[in-house]
């Protein structure tokens, strides 16, 4: 092998046949549901899911929990889009 000009073709297919190609490997996909429960197994969101239904019960008023489940559900939305990128 020199520098400049790299292996030559015979050594290329020497290589790749004595230790394969050059590859890294792709890593396992997770499903989008487990992503979406994963999104809900921080403790703050859940703390937040309790007060929601906390609220509820003790005052029986919908508008205070309405406004927290949309967003605790635009949290897991963001949060599951960016694991996509």
């Amino acid at each position: 092998m020199s520098p400049p000009t790299g292996l030559s073709d015979s050594q290329v297919v020497e290589r790749r046949v004595a230790h394969g190609e050059n590859k890294l490997a792709e890593a396992p996909r997770v499903p989008a549901w487990k992503r979406c429960v994963a999104q809900f197994k921080d403790l703050l969101i859940i703390i937040l899911l309790a007060a929601t239904l906390i609220s509820f019960v003790v005052s029986g008023e919908l508008k205070t929990p309405i406004v927290v489940l949309i967003v605790v559900v635009a949290n897991a939305t963001i949060g599951q889009s960016r694991e996509q990128s």
